[in-house]
This record gives structure tokens, C-alpha cells and sequence, in this order.
């Protein structure tokens, strides 16, 4: 399935720099197809910490605190995080009915 917006979205990189990723428009698609994946910040991060992470992704316009936490624990451990426009993006491409301000693909 083809998006049919564009999604606004960075990948936030290994060196701990902020750049425009390549080809946003189906970004949040892995996210979609994922047969295992967690959603929400607290799962996400226990996640991270179990190593069980293959991607991440965190909302742009969700709390700061909560999503430095997700991009500061994928960068120690080098797992590819991507920022999204918004939480309503994730919150949909997980098939839920609510905001979702992190989540991410198991491995």
C-alpha cells in the first residue's frame, strides 16, 4: 500500500546529528507491515533495554522528555531511530485509535 501523503519525517543518525532521511514518503510502512512490534515510550524503552529493538520511531510533536529518552537509548545502541511529523501518524500505523508518541519494529 502506497501512502497517499506525504510523511514529514528525519532520521536521526549514529552521530547524533539530525538530517532529512531519503524517501519519507513510506517511512511508517515497515512499521505498518510489522508482525511484532511495541507501541508506547514504556514499552519501547523496555524493549531497547532487552536489545528485542530492530527500528524505532518517535513522534515530533510528542513530549520532548519521553522521545530524548527513546533517541538517547537507540543511539547508544545503535539502533536507527526516525522522527515522524506527528504521534496520530504512529498511533495509525500501529492500528490503533490513539496517539502513539514512540514505537518501534521487534526483531
Amino acid at each position: 500500500m502506497i501512502d497517499t501523503h506525504p510523511i514529514q519525517c528525519y532520521y536521526i543518525g549514529v552521530a547524533r546529528s539530525l538530517s532529512i532521511a531519503k524517501g519519507c514518503l513510506g517511512m511508517l510502512t515497515p512499521l505498518r507491515q510489522a508482525s511484532a512490534r511495541v507501541v508506547g515510550t514504556k514499552q519501547l524503552l523496555r524493549a531497547l533495554d532487552e536489545g528485542k529493538v530492530k527500528t524505532a520511531f518517535v513522534a515530533s510533536d510528542a513530549d520532548p522528555f519521553l522521545t530524548k529518552r527513546v533517541t538517547d537509548r537507540c543511539l547508544d545502541r545503535d539502533i536507527p531511530c526516525f522522527e515522524t511529523a506527528s504521534a496520530k501518524e504512529i498511533g495509525e500505523a500501529c492500528g490503533i485509535a490513539v496517539p502513539a508518541a514512540a514505537a518501534g519494529i521487534l526483531r
